[in-house]
Formats: structure tokens, sequence, C-alpha cells
């Protein structure tokens, strides 16, 4: 009996330990009413909390207290292709309305392995918190716009874009990111600035989607400018003519394109072609309308073979003997069809070669001088023919003494470092705007320096005064006048008094220690 007492007692208990736990199981907590977002804690009792190791506590380094100093990075990112668009954009201050410096993207700084413009404006130093504003100030043709996007989300966690086009600003603040170093579980996070190099301002490059360029060069990749080439379409949907711009681009609409079409150009054949021209044919984003970017394709030229060699003679007015780069000038020759190409020409380098025998039409044009042609035909017989261009620079400096006699020397000028110049007349050289001339007083020594200052043509310097009509002038940074005492009779005077008194003196000295020798 005392046995079946124990044995009830004990499935009793068990039968009210089971129940307890089974109706802990249905009982749920009550729900929070937030609208904020809420992060759910669980406790957990354990006898005794993990201890994280201290070569795992991750450090701080924090560097948004520092001025940085080399520039303002912007990165802008273009799918590679073969012709790399050219533009302008300008930093600005926002707090001054100023502007601070400027930035161009083109092929010198477009790195074509990542697609992407590496640009930096110049700062002498800015801050967390610094405002800035870039502006596009210029843009080829080509290009729609530039996006640039917020670093960071707004309060709705939504992230803005903004379009910039030609003269329109995009405003930015100087914030901080932060960035991990180091191996894992031993990281350091790292708080530094933005518009740095370690976090550039972003950007992409969008251009017209419904062009496609074709882009003109010769076999060593120069491109060929103001070129007209015929483009003729499939299935006899016709033919037409386009001239290249100044980069040798041929900008055509894609829905006037067949997906394949051919090129030619009178007077050279297309590399690969057949019969002098080359078959085009779109990529398939054209075809299925998918274009996202306008589209570049490279159109190599061979030069026809021939040995004609056009000579140019060029009869300068003023004298060159400072400088011949005011001598440039181009010329363009237009055969009987309307076909033109564009030479670039100086006093050093006055030939022409490769174009088949035939009359054509042609003209001159001067950047910094005035040029003048004999004859505005031009007729190649047997692969030679000539061209007489005279010239005059519009730019001049002139050299006197305000009608008395100089001796000067222009020293900075190599090749008549030595010669001096002596005469009443003035002398007049063509020069370019932006060079800068050592001019030496020969009889005085004193040198001064002479800037050609591009807004006004003529530059007119007086000897001894230092005035100069035109242009700008200043003393050489030493402040030293160089003395030339060769056959100067003033000087030698001026030598024999000295010598003279310095006698009488040593003489008087003399006499009165022999009168005290003899007290």
């Amino acid at each position: 009996m005392r046995k079946q007492l124990i044995t009830l007692a004990i499935l009793t208990l068990a039968t009210s330990f089971f129940s307890a736990s089974a109706f802990a199981a249905d009982v749920l907590p009550k729900p929070i009413e937030s609208t904020q977002p809420v992060q759910a804690e669980v406790e957990v009792r354990v006898s005794q909390a993990p201890q994280v190791p201290k070569d795992q506590i991750t450090s701080i380094r924090d560097n948004t207290s520092r001025i940085v100093t080399d520039g303002i990075y912007v990165d802008i990112t273009y799918p590679a292709q073969t012709f790399v668009p050219d533009f302008k954009m300008e930093l600005w201050s926002v707090t001054d309305n100023k502007l601070i410096s400027s930035a161009s993207g083109n092929n010198q700084n477009y790195d074509r392995t990542d697609g992407v413009y590496h640009l930096i404006f110049n700062h002498s130093g800015y801050k967390l918190g610094d405002q800035f504003a870039i502006i596009l100030r210029k843009a080829d043709g080509i290009i729609n716009h530039l996006r640039f996007q917020d670093d960071t989300p707004d309060e709705k966690s939504q992230l803005h874009y903004y379009d910039l086009k030609v003269n329109t600003s995009y405003q930015f603040k100087i914030n901080s990111f932060n960035y991990f170093n180091g191996e894992e579980g031993q990281e350091t996070t790292i708080k530094d600035l933005t518009a740095t190099s370690l976090h550039p301002i972003k950007a992409n490059l969008q251009t017209n989607s419904e062009k496609v360029g074709l882009f003109l060069q010769t076999e060593d990749g120069s491109p060929l400018k103001k070129t007209l080439v015929e483009i003729k379409l499939l299935d006899k949907q016709g033919t037409f003519s386009s001239i290249s711009d100044e980069n040798g681009m041929v900008w055509l609409d894609n829905s006037k394109l067949t997906w394949k079409f051919l090129i030619s150009f009178e007077g050279k054949s297309v590399k690969d072609g057949a019969n002098g021209k080359g078959e085009i044919e779109l990529p398939q984003s054209v075809i299925t309308g998918s274009q996202k970017q306008a589209v570049t394709i490279p159109v190599v030229f061979d030069n026809l073979v021939t040995n004609s060699e056009i000579t140019v003679n060029f009869s300068p007015v003023d004298n060159t003997e400072l400088s011949t780069a005011w001598s440039d000038v181009e010329i363009v020759i237009t055969s009987l069809k309307g076909v033109s190409s564009t030479y670039s020409l100086n006093l050093e380098n006055n030939t022409i070669s490769g174009l088949p025998d035939g009359t054509y039409k042609i003209a001159v044009k001067g950047k910094y001088a005035t040029a003048k042609i004999d004859a505005d035909s031009l007729k190649i017989i047997r692969g030679k023919a000539s061209i007489n261009i005279s010239l005059k620079a519009r730019y001049t400096l002139e050299v006197n003494n305000d009608g008395k006699r100089y001796n000067f020397s222009i020293i900075n000028v190599d090749s008549v470092a030595n010669k001096k110049y002596k005469g009443k007349e003035s002398l007049v050289f063509g020069v370019t705007p932006g060079e800068s001339f050592l001019i030496k007083d020969n009889d005085t020594g004193k040198v001064e320096t002479v800037f050609i200052d591009p807004k006004s043509e003529e530059a007119k310097f007086i000897l001894g005064t230092g005035i100069v009509l035109g242009g700008g002038v200043s003393i050489p940074h030493t402040g030293v006048d160089i003395p030339d005492t060769s056959g100067n009779p003033s000087y030698l005077c001026l030598g024999f008094v000295l010598s003279v008194m310095g006698a009488v003196i040593s003489f008087v000295f003399y006499r009165r220690r022999k009168q005290k020798c003899h007290l």
C-alpha cells in the first residue's frame, strides 16, 4: 500500500510539471506600438559572458579634422570608345561665390582601361563642411550631360541624381565617410573626407544615344579634319555626303542609316577595304534600338601611292630673328569635287605631299600673321607644284633709343644671344603673343624683360627708360645692373680722378708722419 501511494505521488508531480510547461508555451508577448523601427533584444542568461580577445577589438582613427591641400578629386565614368569627348568644368566656392580653379576632361586624363576621366581641381586647402559648386562650362556637342549622385541618401533613404548641362552647376559639401583597413578581426575603422583621392566625387558622362560617329583617321592615328566622305546605304536607299569636324568625327543620326553601309573618300582608300571603300556594320545595340551612348567607329584611310610634293614659298615681311612661331598658317586645298584637306605649315615646315595630279582651289589663313597667297588655284602636274605666300606679323616688337644711338642684345634667344644691335633707326621684330624677351642695354648693362601682351599687337620698347608701349616690362629679379666699361670714356675718366685723389691723400698722410718723426 505504501509503495502504491509513493508511485501515485510521483505520477501526480510529473503531470503538474508537464502542464505548467505546456501552458507557458502558449503565452505571447504584447505587441509594442511605435512608428520607429524597433530592434528586438533577447536576454540570454549565461553563467559568464564570453571574453573578446584584445587583438580583435576594432580601433577607430579619425582624419576628418585635417586640411586637404592636394586638390578636389572627381572621377567621371564613360564607357571606353574610339573617340573621347572633351569638356571643361570649373570649381567655385559657394560661400564666397568665387572661381577657385578649372579642370578639363580629355584624352590626357582619360583611363581607357577603367573607362574613367580622373580630374583634379587645384585647391589651397579645404576641410569638413566646406561647400563647393561644379559648373560645366564647355562640352563637345555630342555630350548631353554629366550625371552626379549624392554620397548619402536623404531622410527617406533616397539617393538624388543631378544632370549637369553646359552652364549649370552641381553643389556638394565635404562630408565624412568610413573605410576599413587591416586583417579580419583586427580592422581599423578610418574616418576621412570625401572629394579626396580616397573618395572622389563621382559622375557619369552621357552622350547622345541617337548618334553614330565615324572617326576618320590616318594609319598613324591622326584625325582627318574637314574631310568630305560619301556614305552609300544598302538596297539603293540613297547616298549622301558629310564633312568631318575638327576632331575628325562624322556624326550621323542612327535612324538614317541602314544596318550596313559603304564609306569612301576621294584621293584615299579605306584600309582593308574593297575598291577603296570601307564596309561599316553597325553594332547590335544600334540595330536593336538598345543604344545607351553615342557609338563611335574608327575608319582608317591609306594614302594613295603618289610622289607629289608641293613647295610653299614664304616671304616674311618682318624680322624673324626673335621668333618664327608667328608664321603658322593653315592652307586649305579643295578638289574640283569639293573634297578639302587642311595643312598646317610655317617657315620651318613648308612642304605638302600626297596629293594626286589635278587642279585645286587653295586658301590660306594665318593665326598670328596676315597671310596673302599669290593665286587662288593650284595645278599639280607630274607631282610638282608651288605656292607663294607673303607673311606680315600681326604682333611686333619695336626697339629704339628715342632717336639716339643704341647698342643692345637679346640675351634669351640663343640664335642672337651674342649679337649686338647697333644704330639709330628703330628695329621691328615679328613676335608671338605670350613670348618674353630679355633686352640688355650694352652701354649701361641694364637688363629689362619685355612681355608680348596678347591684347596689344604693337609693343614699343625705349632703351634706358624701361618704357614699353603696348607690352609689360619688369627688371630682372637680381635688380643689379651689369656695367660694360669697354670703349666707354666716362668710366676711364672716373677711374683717373679716383686714382689722383688716392695719391694726394696718401702723400698728405706721409708728410704728417715724417714731421712727427723729426719732433
